[in-house]
């Protein structure tokens, strides 16, 4: 990368290796960038254990291999999702189409320029800085662009496994849980929804506290994992070269794939 004076140029920086980032990266082609701020991909979904709802429809032909490789994998069947599971899947589309993913980078500021944008990133080495012809920001943040969208749902999701066989589904009637089935038999996602302000130490209390007192519905049933990240479920806004996407915004991994493969495909024909 180079230094922060220099300014490399590129068509499109997506901001984010979610699932609708990186396919619209791998749609795209030659001259995206891509930068993330953590080592992981598809996070939004797979990192926050978030199964999403359906219909997981298919209405291109990449979407369609994403679907045959998620069921051979098991990570999607007609029963619901290991969603956790769809990790590998993004980082081999990251080596097979060869995108240029550049993780722990976070892209700290922007601002119009010369028809373009000029954008600050940062990582371990210090401060670089990129010219960018558009910009496509796919996570459910988006605080780097002067853009508003709006949250939808905040949820904090664990998966949850039986006590012992032979135990009844889980139930709960608490307006503020979600019982989501998973791939696997006896697989549930249990998703505790949160205030758009809670922080992700007040999730944590809050959901303990649940649980610590969880109704019968629940007793037979144990947390075999809890995500470390809260699901933001958010709404965008832009448009043309400046587009802020959350690909949590979708329905699903599937439906946030086939977004930015359309969205990707819109950019290399001159959006």
């Amino acid at each position: 990368m180079k230094d922060r004076k220099s300014g490399q140029r590129v068509p499109l920086l997506i901001i984010g290796a979610t699932a609708l980032g990186l396919a619209a990266a791998a749609a795209f082609g030659e001259g995206a960038v891509v930068a993330e701020r953590s080592g992981l991909a598809a996070w939004e979904f797979a990192a926050s254990f978030e199964p999403g709802e359906g219909p997981w429809q298919v209405v291109s032909p990449a979407g369609e291999a994403l679907r045959q490789e998620l069921v051979r994998r098991e990570v999607l069947s007609e029963r619901g999702t290991h969603i956790q599971g769809a990790a590998p899947v993004f980082f081999r589309l990251i080596r097979e189409r060869g995108l240029q993913v550049r993780f722990l980078t976070e892209a700290a500021e922007l601002r119009q320029e010369d028809g373009g944008f000029a954008v600050t990133l940062a990582d371990s080495a210090g401060l670089h800085s990129l010219r960018a012809d558009a910009v496509l920001d796919t996570t459910s943040a988006g605080g780097l662009l002067p853009l508003e969208g709006r949250i939808r749902q905040v949820s904090l999701n664990a998966d949850l496994i039986p006590a012992r066989e032979g135990v009844s589904p889980p139930f709960c009637g608490q307006k503020e849980i979600r019982l989501v089935p998973g791939h696997f038999e006896n697989e549930y996602y249990l998703k505790y929804l949160l205030e758009p302000s809670d922080t992700p130490a007040r999730a944590r209390e809050k959901l303990f506290a649940f649980w610590e007192n969880r109704g019968p519905g629940l007793l037979d049933w144990r947390i075999a994992a809890l995500s470390p990240f809260l699901s933001v479920r958010a709404e965008g806004s832009g448009q043309g070269k400046l587009l802020w996407k959350p690909s949590s915004g979708c329905r699903n991994l599937l439906e946030a794939f086939e977004t930015g493969t359309a969205l990707g495909e819109a950019g290399r024909n001159g959006w």
